[in-house]
């Protein structure tokens, strides 16, 4: 299944389930990207995170291409951090406690590897 225009480079993603990825996967991602990705599931729902594929540049403290995740509840709620991810093993399987999940992907001027792949779906 093909990722739909929006899902490529950020968006709202309001579907039960569906894919998240790089711009331009499997080829080099680009230099100075910045998607912001927002998954919402019904209020009560759980969303679960899987990647399939994750190479991105590599840096003790991720500061130059990588994603972060973090999760939301409710639209007063605090967003709460689940991780910082880059390099090339895949994250964990990512199950939030909150019904939104937010990405956000960043790359920086130099280093451009093939980036992610990640299956969503809410339970």
């Amino acid at each position: 299944m093909r990722p739909k225009k929006e899902e490529l480079c950020g968006g709202v993603l309001r579907r039960s389930s569906g894919f998240v990825q790089t711009p331009d996967y499997p080829s080099p991602y680009p230099n100075k990207a910045k998607c912001i990705w927002k998954i919402k599931s019904k209020y009560g729902k759980k969303v679960i995170l899987q990647f399939d594929s994750f190479d991105l540049e590599s840096q003790t403290s991720c500061k130059y291409d990588f994603i972060d995740i973090q999760e939301k509840n409710s639209p007063s709620s605090q967003i709460k951090p689940v991780g910082r991810f880059c390099g090339d093993k895949r994250p964990p399987v990512i199950t939030t406690t909150a019904n939104e999940l937010l990405i956000t992907f960043q790359s920086d001027g130099t280093v451009q590897k093939s980036g992610f792949r990640a299956k969503y779906y809410a339970s």
